[in-house]
């Protein structure tokens, strides 16, 4: 498949939960990203519009005590997009 279709099916799949949801009597107001591909430029906007919801990527070092003894400097800026199964696996 091609990078537009997958995204086309990413959007679609999206609109499909929401909308369930919905359907259910919840509520979404906002989307939340997370993994790698939060990363990609433009597409949180890009999946927000599309959508009509608004849309954030997850930082899921938020609540995270790291210290910078156990961590190399800038690891948790830079990757924690990806680290997001890793924490919450070690959180389990």
């Amino acid at each position: 498949k091609s990078a537009t279709t997958q995204l086309d099916d990413l959007i679609a799949e999206i609109r499909r939960s929401v909308d369930y949801f919905q359907s259910r009597g919840g509520s979404v107001d906002r989307i939340l990203l997370a993994g790698g591909a939060a990363k990609i430029p433009g597409l949180i906007s890009f999946v927000g519009e599309s959508v009509g919801v608004a849309c954030d990527a997850y930082d899921p070092t938020r609540r995270l005590n790291a210290s910078g003894k156990k961590v190399a400097s800038g690891l948790l800026e830079e990757h924690r997009q990806e680290l997001t199964i890793a924490i919450g696996n070690g959180l389990y």
